[in-house]
């Protein structure tokens, strides 16, 4: 079966914003606002792309992992994006190493909130757009129906 890639709201407001900003997109792609909204449109029209809400216990394992000992500014996307994939059993598309290595944190099913991260390098900018993936019949999320379990 095919993959899917599925947009949380954070997902879809880096996005955005990245379709919006002239340093990334350049002087001749760039997009208005209506036109990123327009392109975001048109990639939900796929079937592949789904967009999730939130779900219900994502809180909890997100509060659980995002408790570093050391100031962490850069560190918040990352863990809200791994808590949500873990919660919703999916899989991330990965572009760095340094946010493979803080996944791995995410596998225990024994949170330890003390557990000191190492402190990452400055993120890449578009590593925040990318969209949480699955493949084809995932369970744990109600909006998931065809993807499938990390």
């Amino acid at each position: 079966m095919e993959e899917r890639v599925c947009f949380c709201r954070f997902t879809q407001l880096s996005l955005l914003r990245l379709l919006t900003t002239q340093a990334i997109m350049g002087t001749d792609e760039v997009m208005t606002q209506a036109q990123a909204w327009q392109a975001f449109d048109h990639w939900l029209s796929d079937r592949r792309v789904l967009f999730l809400e939130e779900p219900a216990d994502l809180d909890i394992l997100f509060s659980s992992r995002s408790r570093l000992h050391s100031p962490s500014p850069k560190t918040w996307a990352d863990s809200y994006l791994a808590a949500f994939a873990a919660v919703s059993d999916f899989r991330l598309s990965l572009s760095t190493v340094d946010f493979k290595e803080r996944l791995s944190n995410f596998s225990s099913s024994n949170p330890d909130p003390s557990h000191k991260h190492p402190t990452p390098p400055p993120p890449d900018p578009i590593r925040s757009a990318i969209a949480v993936r699955s493949n084809p019949p995932l369970a744990k999320h109600p909006r998931a129906s065809g993807c499938a379990r990390g």
